[in-house]
């Protein structure tokens, strides 16, 4: 089936995941390894995918190589033991304080805005700390300051399954709070003049958290848009996943055109490399979410082949990618 109802990140429940995992899997044991590092790619900095953190020294494989493009797709919605064991992996390997901090109402808003402090213009982080303490109180300064030291050290790919429990602690707030702070997160992300893909992607999953919190959600269950009434924001947004994942022109024109022939829409069309920034993805999804069920099963297809389609995706072109199926209402497991 390819709507799970109920369903709900993988990253949401730790620490009781362990103890879900060891009744799927008779004798997994968690990796209690300490050494952890931030993955790269030419393609995630030249998209602007990087966020304030700093890179750790050891470095991780930059990307990841899917052999099975099919069995991505159909994974799309669902949750499987092997998927609970990676992510239970991946928190495993995370401070225990930042994880209390994740879990908690009040620490999880410091915990997300140290996700978005600028460490490479200080004019601009003095700017954001300002917001921040404006937002509450010099406290939320102190926390997010202390989260972000710690946040630097994280290998790559454990920055948006930290960021998934964290999101999900704010369902707690009432809706005036939930307000506040979404303002808060769209003054620090216009902080320096530029929005990245990793701001665009915090900023729009906590944005449907809060929605969902105040039931906004129920237009979706109206969903009866045509792919082809949504050619334009679909074509904006396959065309941000091909450049994304492709330095080269060429190589991310073949990959739109795998979409195109995947799907049999002859009419996409590939955007220009400048013209597929976050800024694209704005206006992009409200639409898209409201496509009938076939038609958003076809586009969510689409999505991974332009993504996959050398076999390769970056971490960050990955949280890209899952952020679109998760935001279209189709949670996707975290790839390995």
């Amino acid at each position: 089936m390819f709507f799970s109802e109920g369903i709900r990140s993988i990253f949401a429940s730790h620490p009781p995941l362990e103890k879900r995992i060891q009744r799927i899997q008779a004798g997994w044991v968690p990796s209690k390894s300490s050494s952890v590092a931030v993955t790269g790619g030419g393609a995630d900095m030249a998209m602007g995918f990087t966020s304030a953190m700093t890179p750790s020294a050891e470095a991780a494989p930059a990307t990841i190589r899917v052999e099975n493009v099919e069995q991505v797709i159909n994974n799309v919605g669902e949750i499987s033991p092997h998927a609970v064991a990676y992510a239970a992996d991946l928190l495993n390997q995370i401070p225990e304080s930042l994880l209390g901090a994740a879990h908690d109402v009040y620490t999880s808003r410091a915990l997300i805005f140290a996700f978005l402090l600028d460490d490479h213009d200080d004019a601009a982080r003095a700017k954001q700390l300002e917001i921040i303490n404006g937002y509450g109180s010099s406290e939320f300064v102190q926390l997010s300051t202390q989260y972000g030291g710690a946040i630097a050290s994280l290998d790559r790919r454990q920055v948006l399954p930290l960021f998934e429990i964290a999101r999900h602690a704010l369902a707690d707030m009432s809706q005036s709070q939930g307000i506040k702070f979404l303002n808060t997160i769209n003054e620090l992300v216009k902080a320096d003049r530029h929005i990245s893909m990793f701001e665009w992607v915090l900023y729009r999953l906590t944005k449907r958290t809060l929605d969902i919190s105040t039931n906004a959600q129920r237009s979706l269950k109206a969903a009866k848009a045509t792919i082809a009434s949504q050619h334009v924001p679909a074509s904006k947004l396959l065309s941000v996943l091909c450049h994304a994942g492709h330095d080269d022109p060429v190589e991310a024109e073949k990959a739109f055109e795998d979409a195109r022939t995947q799907t049999g829409w002859h009419w996409l069309s590939l955007l220009s490399r400048e013209e597929s920034t976050a800024m694209t993805l704005n206006g992009t999804i409200e639409p898209l979410a409201m496509l009938r069920p076939a038609d958003k099963q076809m586009l969510i297809n689409a999505a991974v082949c332009c993504a996959l389609s050398d076999g390769e995706i970056t971490i960050s072109e990955g949280e890209l990618l899952r952020a679109t199926a998760e935001l279209l209402g189709c949670p996707m497991p975290p790839l390995d």
